[in-house]
């Protein structure tokens, strides 16, 4: 019977034991694994927050860039009187074309005079075909008076309101 403390001791000893190394096992890989790589998936998402911060930066810059960019009147005024003698399929075949998407046609307006102030010499062509039509509507008038001939209608007066960067242009 004095054998059987002595197994029972050593049982208890060896479970002590094993229970130690596990825990020490466990406590090591905590500080040798786990704590670095944890360390390192928070600096890889602080770097990818400032990496998403820039970037929204950069887009509201271009944004802002954009909407400082303003079409030149004579631009808008060419636009704007070729439309308006255009067909409501002509119209929506340039809204889709110039609008970005957006089915408005006054944001298709300014984008197709913005692309008229890049390039003078279609503006002046354009200009030039909207003058040609003028002298022909002047002789039709004159050889059949009765025809009526709409020709668009410009702001009469227009009012410029700068609001810290922004500038507001209303026109009535």
């Amino acid at each position: 019977m004095a054998n059987q403390p002595i197994k029972s001791d050593k049982v208890v000893k060896s479970s002590i034991i094993i229970g130690v190394l596990i825990i020490s096992l466990s406590v090591a890989y905590y500080f040798v694994v786990f704590l670095p790589q944890k360390e390192k998936l928070e600096i890889q998402q602080q770097i990818r927050e400032k990496e998403e911060k820039i970037a929204i930066e950069e887009i509201v810059k271009k944004e802002a860039a954009i909407k400082e960019i303003q079409p030149s009147e004579r631009a808008l005024k060419a636009v704007a009187y070729a439309l308006g003698s255009a067909s409501k399929t002509q119209l929506n075949e340039f809204t889709e074309k110039f609008g970005n998407g957006t089915n408005d046609k006054y944001v298709a307006m300014r984008n197709m005079a913005l692309s008229l102030d890049q390039k003078p010499e279609m503006l002046a062509d354009l200009e030039n075909l909207i003058e040609k039509g003028k002298n022909v509507q002047q002789s039709d008038t004159q050889l059949n008076p009765t025809v009526n001939i709409q020709q668009p209608s410009f702001p009469k007066s227009c009012t410029t309101n700068t609001i810290g960067s922004y500038t507001y242009t209303n026109c009535y």
